[in-house]
């Protein structure tokens, strides 16, 4: 019987968390090339009603002076309509019928987001795994104490632990996680050697309030004054993630630059080929872009900036650099040689830890003696 596999990640809000899963599923695909995948469904359309239930709402009767306040349950009240027809595991699916479950990597490993999900793994009994996790603001001055029972149960039972960070490392330090390249580094599953920057693709988020993506404004004044230098220099695309990003971004650099986006993750591997070099703020787009042996610089902007030291990326603190010396940062370097080593670092990490997944679907009984 083929084996069936539940892929926690998102789907429809943040392509990042696609590039990890195709990542993922290339390192699981080398030692088991049939399976069927399912996804458990980590959209913010999904969680955060659930894990911001019980909220003050004021209310104003008729003909009051005065708000009342009434505790409202948005997740209760949207029961009967949300998470039904989204063609993922969710509450109440019968995931007894799959025979592991891997946790794909993104700072959501934990808490509320995936607690429906790991009480489903608890209850089955499921192998589980957890790949490329990844340290973040909300993990600042926790200990692996402070994580919740159910969290501290499957992590210590996990027959994986992979972490992408040095913060991830030391917050799990009781398992003894081993420390790996986030797995969109192997998203593709080919590449090629990158020369001189003749295209650069410039990738950053909005700051608007609606944008559940956005950065700090200071850091996106900071982005697109570099921005217009590059694109002043070299041939420029701008790449967005997000649907939200779009009007915000044109109306600060369209004029400027190109603006290249689908809907579609699986399209961003074209899009970012016909490109030498990038400068993000986003951490998987440098991912990405170096799993197809494309060097990146990336804006070190949040908590997450760590995990590209897996892509050998190069990082610029916004709040310490100049322009000037920004720009002088990215034409000081050498695309050839960073691209090669990337395709060596990917190389030798594809076989590393596709045996480490290797290990772990022979402990769940996926694989022959």
């Amino acid at each position: 019987m083929v084996p069936t596999i539940v892929y926690s990640t998102t789907r429809s809000w943040n392509c990042g968390d696609d590039f990890i899963l195709y990542g993922v599923r290339r390192l699981v695909e080398a030692a088991l090339p049939q399976h069927i995948p399912l996804i458990f469904n980590r959209n913010p359309e999904f969680v955060v009603g659930r894990v911001l239930h019980n909220r003050a709402v004021p209310v104003r009767e008729p003909g009051a002076e005065t708000d009342r306040g009434i505790t409202v349950n948005p997740y209760a009240l949207s029961q009967s309509f949300t998470w039904r027809w989204d063609n993922s595991v969710r509450p109440g699916f019968p995931v007894d019928g799959a025979d592991a479950c891997i946790m794909a990597g993104t700072p959501e490993w934990c808490g509320g987001p995936v607690e429906p999900l790991l009480r489903m793994v608890q209850a089955a009994g499921m192998p589980i795994a957890y790949l490329g996790l990844g340290y973040f603001h909300g993990h600042a001055g926790r200990s692996f104490d402070d994580l919740s029972p159910l969290d501290r149960e499957m992590l210590g039972r996990a027959g994986l632990v992979t972490v992408r960070d040095a913060g991830c490392r030391d917050l799990l330090a009781p398992i003894s996680p081993e420390r790996r390249p986030c797995p969109s580094l192997y998203a593709s599953p080919t590449d090629r050697l990158r020369d001189r920057p003749r295209r650069i693709a410039l990738c950053t988020q909005g700051t608007a309030k609606t944008n559940h993506q956005r950065i700090d404004a200071a850091v996106l004044d900071f982005t697109v004054a570099l921005f217009e230098r590059l694109a002043g220099r070299y041939d420029c695309a701008l790449v967005c993630h997000y649907i939200d990003e779009i009007g915000e971004l044109r109306a600060r650099l369209g004029a400027r630059v190109p603006l290249l986006y689908s809907y579609d993750p699986r399209d961003y591997f074209d899009l970012y080929d016909g490109f030498d070099l990038t400068v993000t703020t986003r951490v998987h787009g440098a991912g990405l872009c170096a799993s197809l042996g494309i060097p990146a610089v990336v804006i070190a902007g949040s908590a997450r900036a760590p995990t590209v030291e897996g892509f050998l990326a190069t990082t610029i603190d916004p709040k310490g650099t100049g322009v000037d010396d920004a720009v002088a940062i990215v034409e000081s370097l050498d695309a050839r040689e960073r691209s090669a080593s990337i395709r060596r670092h990917k190389r030798a990490g594809y076989l590393h830890d596709s045996g480490l997944m290797a290990g772990f679907l022979k402990g769940a009984g996926l694989l022959g003696a």
